[in-house]
């Protein structure tokens, strides 16, 4: 009769590079939990690593998110930025049946003080249909080249991307930029970390600053240039 024997050090090997991993990852969440609250609490915001109910009625509002349930949400960041309020969050999402294709998106939400007609920009696809329905184009080429920007009000849309948010959109080819009723989302790819959360805010914040600053008059579409907060 075979006995089988089993080689205990290995199997302790094994053990022990298994807890100390566990252990690692979860040392780095505590840390990066951490990292967050305190970035936050300095900027006067709120941090929760899971995300609140309100912000699946906002995912909802934008057609860049595939699902808007608050479980595709990480390191929520929320509270008032500069008078104005605001969201920031990871966005976690599958593009194909395996994890190997799973995608992040690092947003900010801004809520504005009014609404404003619905704009959806973002990267134009390899080769981008010319003809779309309530697509808007620039003078800029490289800006028409890289971005595919829609909407019903183009006058709208000129005032509220000028040379200098151009001149800054078209350093990455990879940034999205949606308004609907009175909430304006920008997003880029990637991963939002803590050490990041400062800077991210403050380039969000001057569209969010613009668009704010132009109100509906009359029955119409038709946008007049209000005072900067």
């Amino acid at each position: 009769m075979t006995m089988f024997r089993i080689n205990w050090s290995f199997h302790y090997f094994y053990m022990m590079f298994f807890a100390v991993a566990a252990g690692l990852f979860l040392w780095l969440a505590y840390k990066r939990r951490r990292d967050f609250l305190l970035t936050a609490t300095c900027l006067g915001l709120a941090f929760e690593a899971k995300a609140g109910a309100e912000v699946g009625a906002v995912l909802k509002r934008f057609s860049l998110f595939p699902d808007p349930s608050p479980d595709h949400v990480g390191q929520w960041v929320h509270g008032t930025y500069q008078n104005m309020q605001v969201m920031a969050f990871n966005y976690c999402f599958r593009e194909g049946p395996t994890f190997a294709e799973m995608s992040l998106l690092q947003c900010l939400a801004f809520r504005l003080p009014h609404c404003l007609p619905s704009l959806r920009m973002k990267a134009s696809p390899a080769e981008p249909d010319v003809l779309a329905q309530n697509r808007i184009f620039w003078d800029d080429v490289a800006f028409t080249d890289l971005y595919t920007v829609k909407g019903q009000h183009s006058d709208f849309a000129h005032a509220l991307f000028d040379d200098e948010i151009i001149a800054h959109l078209i350093t990455r080819p990879d940034y999205a930029v949606f308004i609907e009723d009175d909430w304006l989302l920008f997003a880029r790819t990637g991963e939002l970390e803590a050490p990041q959360l400062e800077a991210f805010l403050a380039e969000g914040f001057p569209l969010a600053q613009r668009a704010s600053s132009y109100k509906l008059e009359g029955a119409g579409f038709k946008f007049k240039r209000g005072q900067r907060g």
